[in-house]
């Protein structure tokens, strides 16, 4: 029995294998069952809305930080200003970890294709 290679991946399968691991079809009126074809669907891409998110919150704390030092708020004695700048602080604390994680994920599935 003589092994055939997968024209979309160039993975070598038996003869009588009529779907290679990477989904290609080598027998066009196979139909996959159920579990093979939910294998290729995508997943929802909740990494790049956690890079997306964490960003956002990164860039406004940022803003937040940068605009109380420019133009600080009037009045308060300086309450307003501790006031923002601890908040810009705390977007900054919880977005930058988001992005940088979300970032890595992205990159090792980008690695692994």
């Amino acid at each position: 029995m003589t092994d055939k290679k997968c024209p979309k991946c160039g993975l070598w399968s038996l003869e009588s294998a009529m779907i290679c691991d990477c989904g290609y079809l080598f027998d066009k009126q196979y139909e996959p069952s159920i579990d093979e074809s939910t294998k290729d669907q995508k997943q929802p891409h909740l990494d790049s809305l956690a890079v997306i998110l964490g960003g956002l919150l990164s860039i406004a704390g940022i803003v937040l930080i940068v605009a109380s030092i420019i133009n600080p708020p009037t009045g308060g004695e300086g309450f307003f200003l501790l006031i923002n700048l601890g908040l810009g602080g705390v977007l900054l604390l919880i977005g930058l970890p988001i992005f940088i994680i979300g970032s890595k994920i992205i990159s090792r599935k980008n690695m692994n294709r």
